[in-house]
């Protein structure tokens, strides 16, 4: 009764991001990018899921069909992420992310 149905997901990581560098002065008083300090964002995880069926329209002369249901960011994960940090380390710039998406398809082939 399965025969069909299709489900599936995806994890979507990405690693902390390094978002600024610390300073420090050289030895003539400059001051400069100590680009051994840096300042890391936070790691990001996404789950997506989908679950589909495809069949037959015998209604309409035997046309494939397929239904598809798509839900990206299934835990409608939302928290600000800092992008950009300034010297001292204080963000200075920050993104959100996508909200949940949900797709339903409907597709029939010819």
């Amino acid at each position: 009764f399965l025969r069909g149905f299709n489900i599936g997901g995806a994890a979507r990581w990405r690693a902390e991001p390094t978002i600024g560098y610390g300073v420090t002065t050289n030895s003539e008083g400059a001051v400069l990018l100590d680009i051994g300090r840096p300042y890391r964002g936070e790691p990001e995880l996404y789950f997506d899921a989908v679950i589909g069926y495809r069949g037959k329209l015998k209604a309409f002369g035997g046309f494939n069909y397929r239904l598809q249901l798509n839900v990206r960011n299934l835990l409608n994960e939302n928290d600000v992420i800092p992008v950009q940090a300034l010297t001292t380390g204080e963000i200075a710039k920050v993104a959100t992310v996508e909200p949940r998406v949900i797709v339903l398809s409907f597709s029939v082939n010819l």
